[in-house]
């Protein structure tokens, strides 16, 4: 059976990443950066070069992404919801067993941290093996550090924390909370 994106999910993740706006003076949405120097646009969309790397200079953005310089917020919804689409099938065959908890947890993770570093975690392997809660927490935790500066140097993010804390409870709980 494949698991759907359930609101837990949504709720989660709309938490976390919330609406971004880089430019509260002007109407509508416009690009962000995140914590790690990213240019993102509506929930926590990354923006990439061709060869998949993360857009880091804003005159890349306005080169290569002209029509993100201002959004409202149906697009930006309809952005996440194409985004959960094409992630919902990919996390699905990884973990095909997931109950509709553990899968909204995993498309979170994967959500905010990409569905490649997902397939070779520490995080994935523990799942695949069941192990116990505390070892999918631990794994879950792993992934609280981010590179603010970029010299290459990962420090931990209390969001992020935050963040992994509501994915563990809601992966070996089922429920939903928010920390911060």
């Amino acid at each position: 059976m494949s698991n759907k994106i359930s609101q837990n999910c949504i709720d989660l993740l709309c938490h976390y990443e919330s609406v971004h706006d880089g430019d509260l003076s002007k109407i509508d949405l416009q690009p962000k950066r995140d914590p790690s120097g990213n240019w993102t646009i509506a929930y926590g969309h990354c923006l990439f070069y061709s060869d998949g790397t993360p857009i880091k200079n804003f005159s890349d953005v306005e080169k290569l992404y002209p029509q993100y310089l201002t959004i409202n917020i149906d697009k930006a919804k309809q952005i996440l919801s194409d985004d959960l689409n094409k992630l919902s099938p990919l996390v699905d065959k990884l973990i095909p067993n997931a109950n509709q908890s553990q899968f909204d947890a995993c498309i979170d993770f994967c959500y905010n941290e990409g569905i490649n570093r997902f397939k070779g975690s520490t995080l994935l392997k523990r799942i695949i093996a069941q192990s116990p809660d505390y070892m999918i927490t631990d794994a879950f935790l792993m992934w609280n550090k981010g590179d603010t500066n970029g010299d290459g140097v990962l420090e931990v993010l209390p969001g992020l924390t935050y963040r992994r804390k509501s994915e563990a409870l809601l992966y070996n709980k089922g429920i939903l909370q928010f920390f911060n």
